[in-house]
């Protein structure tokens, strides 16, 4: 049983030009910040990702590493702190990129 579960319950807000299927293949994300509830075997709380490509409002290079970076988290826990909730919450993240990518290089992704 995994008791480490990060709970998908993101919260993207698509505002503005992204909203009209005629500009979307005119469209760069350069960024895209998603907010997140967790839950693992010692703390809950909530956070906040940003994810994209180095620099921002040009189109990235071929081989440009996708990236994401914490901007803030709250949680509650007895037991765990700080730097070891922000570490679990990041070891969650680079197990997605690492799917995506293969995902996007074609190989079989399983568990």
């Amino acid at each position: 049983m995994n008791t480490d579960v990060l709970t998908v319950c993101s919260d993207v807000a698509i505002t503005g030009l992204s909203s009209i299927p005629q500009y979307h293949s005119s469209l760069i994300l350069s960024a895209v910040r998603t907010s997140y509830e967790f839950e693992s075997l010692h703390s809950k709380g909530s956070c906040t990702f940003e994810f994209g490509f180095h620099g921002r409002g040009t189109i990235p290079p071929p081989n440009s590493e996708f990236v994401y970076k914490l901007l803030n988290f709250n949680f509650v826990s007895k037991t765990k702190a700080r730097n070891k909730v922000q570490g679990f919450l990041y070891g969650k993240f680079d197990e997605f990129k690492t799917i995506a990518y293969k995902v996007t290089k074609g190989e079989k992704v399983g568990k």
